[in-house]
């Protein structure tokens, strides 16, 4: 069995020298008297870790580096190959099949190929001068800093949850901002402003240590812009205070996961459309673009939901402070109103303006907010704007708000179709808002987003609920979603088709990586740790019982057979876990396995994730590797 060896690299792509590999082996040809080896062509390949130019110019003295040091083992190698493989994966892939003999891949190929690739050499860089599995040491207020210490890795942290302190009381979100946090906030700020972005909002979020950060609206090309400058900055400023900017959409189980606001509107260069001044029934400007938008949602919520699918985003829809994953759009009690009148032919009365009582007799009565927003909806109007709640943390907010704007243009372009030519313009308008409101008024729901009574509600209706990114990403292919980007030039046929199985190829890779990395924390770290606790256990059993005759060991014994249970439960979860992700990863079609990824490997995960949250809660805190939620989410020693 021929050997193909790999060059690990640390996470940041750091390159370093690497040595013959076992594929060059089958070149070799018999040698001389002293044994000289011959290899005609050694295959050197690259992740495109940088532009594939700029690595095959700076790595052109390899060769006879390589060369050199080979000739000085014994072999006599006739030429170097350099390349640079299109993808991280195609590398892997070289090596797996033998036709790379020596990669240079980073840990998270490496977890993917770690069957066909040996190690030979591991990249090094400067370690950390804390390096600590108790989050207080890490949160103290001092940067992090790099240490003469040399280091093949950083710490991975698998962790067990909930927190005994939950979110319950909310008291974070009310709260004050901690004083590190508030720091880092202020540099964010400053940074952000010297690059033009017009950051302004910031406060507690509802989930402990989560916080938000809102801008001032721009353009929307400008907006995401900004957004993603946000998101860079946050992460890069982070370790200067002790911290860590996670911008995964569900870190946490049973604590809130982080998403993105997207508020959208459409304006002139002087008028938001979408204002609906003092009277919106008789504002029918107003009422033309709001019944635009309520029909584009509505036709394209399938292909909405595609640009918020991803594996992070799918465990946070439909949880607290995340809406569900069936489109809908909240208008607010004065607009329902407004609605319901126009589709009828009913009088409109206006809204009934609730006063607000203070408690205090010396201060004025105001009128309560008839627009108020509704958390659990994913579409929300909200005064003068609709907010789209979907988006996950992690998410480009491109696709989005193309879907939205391709849409919304859609149902304009019907409007103006079906009114341009007629004899009354204000009268043809009135009327395809009447019908058109009628015809998708489905779609608008007030109510609580997260009942079970609402999704058998949304069903009766014929919404759309795609719970996972597989079964969302088919919305790519359907006939009417390609003929709307087509039709306003925005994507092709082919680039549609091709979108779906990138994003499929992409969900089975991550999904992936995390059961083979949860394999390797498990069987490397979580079963040797309870496993040597029992040792522990059962040693101070025997210690007793050898000190006092007849004495009681009732609660060691008690504790190592549930311990005992339970990390047997992890065994069987791990060699489960690996057979289903081995055999999904074997499928060709990546739509079957995206979807078995979703149906076998998940659960299977949940399983070993359920036994390791188990055993956890029995362990002693000095056996066990990881930190626990309490120590990194409440700063707790």
């Amino acid at each position: 069995m021929k050997k193909i060896f790999a060059l690990l690299l640390a996470l940041v792509m750091t390159m370093s020298l690497v040595a013959c590999g076992g594929n060059a082996a089958n070149d070799q040809q018999d040698g001389d008297a002293e044994g000289s080896k011959k290899i005609e062509t050694l295959k050197v390949a690259f992740v495109p870790s940088r532009e594939p130019e700029e690595i095959i110019t700076v790595t052109e003295p390899l060769k006879q580096m390589l060369k050199d040091e080979l000739a000085a083992q014994g072999y006599e190698v006739g030429d170097v190959e350099i390349t640079v493989g299109t993808t991280y994966e195609a590398v892997g892939e070289g090596l797996e099949a033998g036709t790379i003999d020596v990669g240079l891949i980073p840990g998270g190929t490496y977890v993917l190929y770690d069957d066909g690739a040996e190690v030979i050499l591991t990249a090094t860089r400067d370690g950390l001068s804390k390096d600590s599995d108790n989050a207080k040491d890490w949160n103290d207020g001092q940067p992090t800093e790099a240490s003469d210490k040399q280091v093949v890795s950083y710490r991975a942290l698998f962790i067990a949850g909930p927190s005994a302190k939950g979110q319950e009381l909310e008291e974070h979100y009310f709260g004050v901002i901690r004083p590190e946090v508030s720091e880092f906030m202020k540099e964010l700020d400053e940074e952000l402003w010297k690059l033009g972005v017009p950051a302004k909002t910031k406060h507690n979020e509802v989930a402990p240590c989560q916080h938000e950060l809102a801008p001032i609206f721009d353009t929307t090309n400008v907006a995401i812009d900004h957004n993603l400058l946000t998101m860079e900055m946050m992460r890069k400023i982070a370790p200067k205070y002790g911290l860590v900017c996670l911008q995964h959409e569900k870190p946490f189980e049973g604590v809130n996961g982080s998403g993105k606001h997207n508020n959208w509107s459409i304006s002139t260069k002087s008028e938001n459309l979408l204002d609906p001044g003092d009277t919106p029934m008789e504002n029918l400007q107003f009422m033309v673009f709001l019944t635009a938008v309520i029909k584009a949602v509505d036709e394209y919520a399938d292909l909405l939901r595609t640009s918020v699918a991803t594996p992070g985003n799918d465990h946070r829809l439909g949880a607290n402070e995340a809406p569900p994953a069936i489109i809908s759009i909240f208008v607010g009690e004065e607009l329902e109103a407004v609605i319901d009148a126009v589709c009828t032919d009913s009088p409109y009365a206006g809204p009934v303006k609730m006063k607000m009582d203070l408690g205090v007799d010396v201060l004025p009565k105001f009128s309560k907010d008839t627009t108020d927003r509704n958390r659990t909806s994913p579409f929300a109007f909200t005064g003068n704007k609709f907010e789209f709640r979907m988006p996950g943390s992690a998410e480009n907010l491109s696709d989005c708000n193309t879907i939205l704007n391709t849409a919304v243009a859609k149902a304009l372009k019907e409007f103006v179709a079906e009114t341009s030519g007629a004899a009354d313009f204000e009268c043809a308008a009135a009327a395809w808002v009447k019908k058109t409101l009628n015809d998708h008024r489905r779609v608008i729901f007030n109510g609580n987003g997260y009942s079970e009574a609402w999704e058998a509600e949304a069903a009766r209706r014929g919404l759309p609920n795609r719970k996972c990114t597989p079964d969302a990403m088919v919305a790519l292919k359907e006939e009417k979603n390609i003929s709307l980007m087509e039709e306003f030039g925005v994507l092709t046929k082919t680039e549609m088709l091709s979108r779906y199985e990138v994003e499929m190829e992409h969900y089975s890779k991550i999904i992936n990586i995390e059961a083979r990395t949860m394999l390797k924390i498990a069987s490397k770290q979580l079963i040797p740790a309870a496993t040597s606790y029992m040792g522990e256990v059962a040693s101070t059993a025997a210690a007793k019982t050898a000190a006092v005759e007849g004495i009681s060991t009732k609660s060691e014994a008690k504790l190592l057979t549930a311990l005992s249970k339970y990390t047997d439960e992890m065994s069987d979860a791990t060699d489960a876990l690996k057979a289903v992700t081995d055999k999904v990863s074997a499928l060709d079609d990546e739509t079957a396995k995206a979807h078995a990824f979703h149906d076998e490997v998940l659960p299977a995960m949940d399983t070993l994730r359920a036994a390791a949250d188990a055993a956890e809660e029995l362990v002693d805190e000095d056996y066990w590797p990881l930190p626990c939620y309490s120590r990194m989410l409440f700063y707790t020693e």
